[in-house]
């Protein structure tokens, strides 16, 4: 169940990197155009990452996935972030 909501800030996270939606093994779409703050066309994409770093104070996840490495801020939506730990996939 943690993980489960922890996925929707991934795909969050991965749907703003148009390359994830070019890359073999991984499914999904990009935006199609945005502003800051404002997606007008989002799709979400699936990437399976390992989570690498914890920054608590800050609620920052460091994910690693099969292309690259993206910092992800958990909002306040991620109620079990405190069971989240290095090593988890996701």
């Amino acid at each position: 169940m943690r993980k489960a909501a922890f996925v929707a800030a991934v795909a969050l996270a991965a749907s703003v990197q148009p390359a994830f939606a070019q890359k073999p093994g991984v499914t999904g779409g990009a935006v199609v155009a945005s502003e800051p703050g404002k997606a007008a066309a989002v799709a979400t994409v699936e990437v399976t990452a390992t989570v690498v770093a914890i920054d608590k104070a800050t609620r920052t996840v460091t994910l690693k996935g099969p292309q690259r490495t993206v910092d992800v801020v958990a909002g306040d939506e991620v109620k079990n972030f405190d069971q989240i730990k290095v090593g988890d996939q996701i």
